[in-house]
């Protein structure tokens, strides 16, 4: 690990990395500083690369960590293979190990991958969430909203049943209980065992070796379909947006994507910092960037889910019992799990 990093809270956003990504990495980092002035939690953008972050950045309280090697088990051809269909990189396996270098320096920590879009909200309370017997915290994958007895088809593979199956992308890690636990000892078995069924990468070693023992969040602090129901929002707050996937709010992509997403990334790519070649990169159609007044307007919804009077599967998830009123926190932004049992 790097020893020039510096802990000055007991807590920290960590921002998992490349330097191919890490433009991403340091909007979400702008974001965040902006957004919570009074924040009583570090920055750290953890990587293996050796990063140079930009003196803004710094000024900001943002800081780096250089990772050593992983387990040898990433060079797998298959986890290679899945790495290269995700369009990622070998920093989705972070995760994992960010607790063995972090314990002795955090308490918590709120792991985002890069591709992030924070809308608001208190992370300083999200990051003090009682996680019960759990490790870590993180809400449901999308797929599971939209179809709650969904097999995901790398836990298929490995022969595993049907659990609440989460998106890595947000995370609250108490970091003491992922090592008391073994976690990462369990994640790389994983690895070991299943390399060419790892379809989301360190995503499906979590998975794999927790098995649904985690406590769940709200989906609000991991909104994945900014995309594919970009209109819900209008009555359901989001704190978090996800951009999973490949196509990223500044590519060509057939998912419609809102106008100031795009122009969000645009303006902070044009003035800080510059994705590389390699980067994800296009142009977008204007048929493919959704205005939302237009589409208020319009009273329709990008992709298949009629018009706005439609009931979706994901509307029907949002309204459970245990998703509606204060254990949301909508108007307050104030965070709680839905569900802490095993």
């Amino acid at each position: 690990m790097n020893k020039t990093l510096v802990g000055r809270k007991d807590t920290a956003v960590v921002i998992c990395c490349d330097a191919r990504f890490l433009p991403y990495a340091l909007f979400t980092c702008r974001q965040i500083a902006f957004r919570c002035p009074k924040r009583k939690f570090d920055i750290v953008i953890v990587t293996q690369d050796a990063l140079q972050l930009p003196d803004w950045a710094t000024a900001w309280g943002v800081q780096s960590c250089q990772m050593g090697d992983l387990d040898p088990v990433v060079n797998h051809p298959g986890i290679k293979r899945t790495l290269a269909v995700i369009n990622s990189s070998i920093a989705t396996m972070l995760p994992i190990t960010i607790t063995s270098n972090l314990e002795h320096m955090y308490r918590r920590v709120l792991c985002f991958d890069s591709d992030i879009y924070f809308e608001g909200g208190d992370l300083d309370r999200l990051m003090q969430v009682d996680l019960g017997p759990h490790p870590l915290a993180a809400v449901r994958e999308v797929m599971l909203c939209h179809n709650p007895s969904h097999h995901m088809p790398d836990m298929k593979a490995m022969g595993l049943p049907r659990f609440n199956y989460f998106n890595s992308g947000v995370m609250v890690i108490d970091t003491k209980a992922f090592e008391d636990q073994d976690v990462a000892r369990r994640c790389w078995d994983i690895a070991k065992t299943h390399p060419d069924t790892l379809n989301f990468a360190g995503q499906s070693c979590l998975n794999g070796a927790l098995m649904g023992s985690y406590a769940e969040l709200a989906p609000s602090w991991n909104w994945c379909s900014s995309t594919t129901h970009p209109l819900l929002t209008l009555s359901y707050p989001v704190h978090i947006h996800h951009f999973a996937g490949s196509a990223k709010p500044n590519t060509t992509s057939k998912r419609r994507v809102e106008a100031r997403f795009r122009s969000a990334y645009e303006d902070f790519f044009r003035l800080h910092a510059r994705p590389a070649k390699d980067t994800p990169a296009g142009t977008l159609n204007r048929a493919d960037i959704l205005d939302r007044r237009f589409a208020i307007r319009a009273g329709t919804l990008a992709g298949s889910q009629g018009n706005l009077g439609g009931y979706s599967p994901v509307q029907r998830f949002l309204g459970r019992k245990a998703l509606t009123g204060a254990s949301l926190g909508i108007t307050s932004l104030a965070t709680h799990v839905i569900r802490t049992a095993a």
